[in-house]
C-alpha cells in the first residue's frame, strides 16, 4: 500500500548555525532561522549578498558545513534529508526561468 500525503501538508524548516563557505570565504555564517508553515518570506539584497545560496540551502540543493544543522519537519515528522520535501519546494533561478521561457511560450518571465 502506498503512503498518501495529506492534501495540505505542513512544512517547517529549522536552520541552526548554518554556515556555507566557498574558497574559504563565508557566504553565510552562523544563520539560525525557523521557517514555520505559516507566513510568507521575501529574501532581498544586492547581488552577491547570498540570496541564491540561502534558497539553495533551504531547498536542499546545497549542503551547509558539517557543524550546521538543517531539519525539515513535514507533517510533524522531522528529518535531516531534503528528499521528502522535494515535491513541495521549487527553486527557480535565472537559468531555470530562461528554460521555462524557451519551452513554455505561454508563460511570461519578468
Amino acid at each position: 500500500m502506498r503512503h498518501s500525503r495529506p492534501m495540505n501538508p505542513t512544512l517547517r524548516i529549522l536552520l541552526e548555525n548554518i554556515t556555507v563557505r566557498r574558497k574559504n570565504r563565508p557566504l553565510i555564517a552562523g544563520l539560525d532561522w525557523d521557517l514555520g508553515s505559516q507566513g510568507h518570506w521575501a529574501v532581498i539584497g544586492p547581488n552577491g549578498a547570498g540570496k541564491t545560496t540561502l534558497l539553495k540551502v533551504l531547498s536542499g540543493l546545497l549542503w551547509p558545513d558539517s557543524r550546521s544543522r538543517r531539519t525539515y519537519v513535514l507533517d510533524s515528522r522531522p528529518t535531516s534529508s531534503p528528499l521528502p520535501i522535494r515535491p513541495l519546494i521549487r527553486f527557480l533561478g535565472p537559468e531555470t526561468l530562461e528554460t521555462f521561457a524557451r519551452h513554455a511560450p505561454f508563460l511570461s518571465v519578468l
